[in-house]
C-alpha cells in the first residue's frame, strides 16, 4: 500500500488548481459512488485529481489507477476495503476498464462500506448499464465533454466569460456579443486558435507536436482501450483505423456504406458496428434523422469529426475544409445539452424545434421563412435578428 500512496501524493503535488473544468459546478459531491467518462486527453484525471487535493487531507484521500502494475499481483477489492477501514474519505479509481472485474470489486465494497467516497473513471467507451455487476441502479454518471470555446478563453487567456443556454443565444446574441467584446478585443482571432488548438487541455504542454499527439492518443483509443472493452480482432482495429482516415479527408459527408466497406473489406453491417465504437470512443459525431437513436445499426445521413481539432490533426499537411470545421464545431457545441439530429431542410435540427444553417457571414438569407430558422455564422463578431456569430454557441458550458 505504502507504494499506492507515494504514487498517488505525487501525482497530487503535480496537480495545478489554477483551472477546472465545467463539470465541477455539475457533480453532486455528497455522492459517494459516480463515474466521469468522457474522451481520452479530455481532462478526467487532472479534475479528479483536483477534487481530492482542494477538498481532502493527504491522509483521507487516495488516487490509484488500475493500469498500475501494482495490480498485476493485487486485486482491486483489497484496496478499497484498506482504504474503507483506514480513514480514507474518497478515493479516485482511474482506467477501470483496464482490470476485468473492476465493477463486481466496487459493487462489493460500495454495499458493505457506503461512507466511502467511490469515484471510478474510464474510457469514454464505458457504459455502466453492461458492467458485470449492476452498478446503474447504484452509480451516477457524469460525462466529460472536450473543452468548449467558453473554457478556451479562460483556460488560455484567463478571459473569464458567462455560460449561456440556446434560448439566451437565439434571444440576446447582439447583446452577447458586445458583452464579449468587452472582455476580449479579438473574439475571431482566439475562435480561430479554438479551432486548432482548444478542445483538449494538453495542448499547452507543446503546441507544435499538439496534432501528432492527439494522434497518438486516438491511436491508443483504437489499440488499447477499444479491445479491452469490445470483443474485435487487432485486424478490425486496423479497418477502423482505415475508416478514420479516409472519413477525415472527407468530412462531413453522407456516407455510402457499400463503398466504405469495399474500402475496409468489410461487411455492410462491420462498418456500421465500427463507426458506432468511434462514436462512442467521441472520436465521430453520426449526424442522424430526429427519429433514429444511437443505438440503431442503420446509416446516419452525415458523419463529422467529434470536434475540429481532430480534422486539423487527420488532414496532415493539407488544410481542413472550413464548411468540416464549422459544422463539426457547431455539433460538438449544440451536443452537450441538446439533441442534435438531421434538418430535412437545413444543416441541422435542434431539439426538433430550432433549424440551423452553418457557414460564413455572406451566406445568402433565402433559405430562412420561419421563426426557428436560425444562421450560424462564422467569421462575424456581431448578428442581426437571426443571423448569429458562430463562436457564441461555444459559451453554453
Amino acid at each position: 500500500m505504502e507504494e499506492l500512496i507515494s504514487y498517488s501524493e505525487q501525482r497530487l503535488a503535480k496537480t495545478d488548481l489554477s483551472f477546472s473544468r465545467y463539470i465541477a459546478n455539475e457533480i453532486d459531491w455528497k455522492d459517494n459512488l459516480f463515474s466521469i467518462e468522457g474522451a481520452r486527453g479530455s481532462g478526467k484525471t487532472t479534475f479528479l485529481l483536483q477534487h481530492l487535493k482542494k477538498n481532502h487531507l493527504p491522509e483521507n484521500r487516495l488516487y490509484i489507477s488500475l493500469d498500475h502494475m501494482y495490480f498485476q499481483s493485487n486485486n482491486l477489492y483489497t484496496v478499497l476495503e484498506w482504504a474503507a477501514t483506514n480513514n480514507i474519505k474518497s478515493i479516485v479509481v482511474d482506467e477501470v476498464h483496464k482490470y476485468p472485474n473492476w465493477s463486481i470489486e466496487i459493487k462489493n465494497i460500495h454495499d458493505l462500506y457506503d461512507d466511502l467516497q467511490i469515484i471510478f473513471t474510464g474510457s469514454a467507451l464505458l457504459e455502466i448499464q453492461k458492467a458485470k455487476a449492476d452498478l446503474s441502479r447504484r452509480a451516477v454518471n457524469y460525462r466529460l465533454d472536450t473543452m468548449s470555446f467558453r473554457e478556451f478563453l479562460e483556460f488560455d487567456k484567463n478571459i473569464k466569460v458567462d455560460t449561456y443556454t440556446l434560448a439566451d443565444i437565439i434571444k440576446s446574441h447582439s447583446e452577447i456579443a458586445q458583452e464579449i467584446k468587452k472582455q476580449t478585443e479579438a473574439p475571431l482571432v482566439h475562435f480561430q486558435r479554438y479551432l486548432k488548438f482548444g478542445a483538449y487541455p494538453y495542448y499547452k504542454i507543446n503546441e507544435n507536436n499538439y496534432h501528432h499527439r492527439l494522434m497518438n492518443t486516438f491511436n491508443l483509443v483504437l489499440e488499447t482501450d477499444v479491445p479491452a472493452i469490445e470483443n474485435i480482432t487487432y485486424t478490425s482495429v486496423l479497418k477502423m483505423k482505415r475508416l478514420l482516415a479516409f472519413i477525415a479527408q472527407s468530412v462531413p459527408f453522407k456516407p455510402n456504406i457499400t463503398k466504405l466497406a469495399e474500402l475496409t473489406a468489410s461487411k455492410r453491417d462491420t462498418v456500421l458496428q465500427h463507426l458506432l465504437i468511434l462514436e462512442r470512443a467521441r472520436i465521430l459525431n453520426l449526424l442522424r434523422p430526429a427519429d433514429a437513436t444511437p443505438t440503431h445499426l442503420k446509416k446516419p445521413e452525415k458523419i463529422f469529426l467529434e470536434n475540429p481539432n481532430i480534422a486539423h490533426a487527420l488532414t496532415f499537411d493539407k488544410a481542413p475544409d472550413i464548411g468540416n470545421l464549422r459544422e463539426s464545431f457547431f455539433y460538438s457545441q449544440l451536443s452537450h445539452k441538446h439533441q442534435v439530429n438531421a434538418s430535412q431542410v437545413h444543416d441541422f435540427l435542434i431539439d426538433k424545434k430550432y433549424d440551423f444553417e452553418i457557414g460564413g457571414r455572406g451566406k445568402s438569407m433565402q433559405k430562412l421563412n420561419k421563426k426557428n430558422e436560425c444562421y450560424a455564422l462564422d467569421n462575424l463578431e456581431f448578428g442581426t435578428g437571426n443571423r448569429i456569430p458562430l463562436f457564441l454557441f461555444g459559451l453554453m458550458y
